[in-house]
């Protein structure tokens, strides 16, 4: 056997026996509609971070910054969202920065926090549920308390950020003490609460979060926003591995993968990185037995549909 085929019947048969390379790259995290919302409906989502900051900085932006970045790319319905400190300094009271707003505030697992950002919901001296969950849905570190420099009524007086003993909140609590509940040296290393701009649940629905609609999206299933789909049948390459289009993914599907295996074939190519090679192997296990898609838009296997090509 020559080593090049050796080498793809190695590898091709430990995919199928273990569970096998991941099917693309780690993204940002993709955050989810809570549970009750309808297409239209606004909301917004709030988190406490992992990361530690100091609170010495009277600029609200450097705030902003740092939790922005601990959402790392979050995305909502295939955007990067945006994200404000829930947080007071001298020039900048909390209530104001984050904006009033009526729309309710969710932790990313869809727990309610509060019906409002206004005075008769999150600045009303108490909230639903503490805010005690990071962005991915993990519980928070009890230990730390949160830098605020805010209190109950969403405004820096009494320790702003920025002044040397700042006030902090506590995320095991839903009592006032979720934003005030002491205050410490300006100096120390605390978690920050994070909330999202205003968000507006889709008015189609987007099952993979690409950005695209199910109803055009040629890979429902699969986010993939550039919709790639090099043969032309309907299906985007991410989720059509059926590369002798028979609308089934089979071993002839396998060979024709190695005839082309470590070469440019751009249909073989399911992830677009221009090379066949075992990212896009373990991506036709992931489809093995099944037909190609599903698609939203006219495709090859469509019952009754003439193909597109």
């Amino acid at each position: 056997m020559r080593p090049l085929a050796r080498l793809f019947a190695i590898v091709a048969a430990a995919l199928w026996l273990e569970t096998g390379i991941a099917s693309s790259a780690e993204g940002s995290l993709v955050l989810q509609t809570p549970t009750g919302l309808n297409p239209g409906d606004s909301f917004r989502f709030v988190f406490v971070t992992d990361g530690i900051h100091d609170a010495t900085s009277t600029n609200i932006a450097d705030y902003d910054s740092f939790v922005n970045a601990e959402a790392a790319g979050a995305t909502y319905n295939g955007l990067v969202v945006d994200w404000l400190a829930v947080a007071s300094t001298d020039s900048a009271d909390a209530i104001d920065h984050i904006a009033q707003s009526t729309t309710p505030v969710y932790l990313s697992d869809g727990t309610l926090v509060a019906t409002t950002t206004t005075i008769e919901g999150l600045w009303s001296g108490s909230i639903l549920h503490p805010i005690d969950l990071d962005l991915a849905g993990n519980p928070a570190d009890p230990v730390f308390f949160v830098w605020t420099g805010t209190n109950p009524g969403g405004t820096g007086f009494g320790g702003a950020l920025g002044t040397a003993t700042p006030q902090t909140g506590s995320s095991t609590d839903s009592d006032g003490a979720w934003i005030s509940s002491g205050r410490s040296p300006s100096g120390d290393l605390r978690n920050l609460y994070g909330i999202s701009t205003v968000l507006t649940v889709a008015t189609e629905v987007d099952t993979d979060a690409d950005g695209i609609a199910d109803s055009a999206d040629n890979c429902q299933l699969v986010p993939n926003a550039d919709q790639r789909d090099t043969n032309a049948d309907g299906f985007g390459n991410l989720c059509d591995a059926d590369l002798d289009d028979d609308c089934a993914i089979n071993f002839v599907d396998l060979g024709l993968m190695k005839s082309v295996f470590f070469g440019a074939d751009a249909d073989a190519d399911l992830d677009g990185n221009g090379s066949v090679n075992f990212v896009d192997l373990g991506l036709m296990k992931g489809m093995y037995f099944q037909p190609p898609g599903p698609s939203g838009v006219t495709n090859a296997c469509a019952e009754g549909a003439a193909d597109p090509r």
